[in-house]
């Protein structure tokens, strides 16, 4: 009886069940067929504006496992939306003093999701990827960007439209 109980344990724990706690969080698709690794993936998050879609791609992106920063003039609902998820948060500075001070915290900064044009954005070393107004529900949105987001799917934003 112990025996099978360890079995089941040591199963648990291999299929991933059993860290939930841990820093190498994946996302899983409904099905099962789709695994997605998120190991140490920077995110910056610039939004002027505080929207359902960025606190839902931002909470979902510290829920995969992602370091998620958030640059917004928006004062009160950024600082909510970041003691909510957890996050750092930047009220209305320059990129470039937000970028600095994240590497500088995290050695490296993967990707930039922003919704509006940025000045000199294009300098910028990062993968960055726009966000566009949709009419899914906001979560199916923050998933599609978080998938974008990730190092497996880069050639994703380079496809011609």
């Amino acid at each position: 009886m112990a025996d099978n109980y360890l079995e089941r344990k040591m199963e648990e724990y291999r299929s991933g069940r059993l860290q939930a706690g841990s820093r190498h969080a994946s996302a899983r698709a409904a099905h099962g067929g789709l695994t997605l690794e998120y190991h140490d993936i920077n995110l910056l998050v610039v939004a002027p504006v505080i929207t359902e879609t960025v606190d839902s791609l931002v909470a979902q992106g510290v829920k995969a496992g992602c370091r998620v920063a958030l640059l917004s003039d928006d004062r009160k609902g950024g600082t909510a939306l970041a003691q909510r998820a957890g996050t750092r948060f930047y009220p209305g500075l320059p990129l470039s003093k937000v970028t600095d001070d994240i590497l500088g915290r995290w050695g490296s900064l993967d990707v930039i999701l922003h919704t509006e044009d940025i000045p000199d954005i294009a300098e910028m070393s990062p993968r960055i990827i726009r966000l566009a107004d949709h009419d899914a529900p906001a979560h199916v949105v923050a998933r599609y960007y978080l998938f974008l987001a990730h190092p497996d799917n880069e050639f994703l934003t380079n496809l011609p439209t």
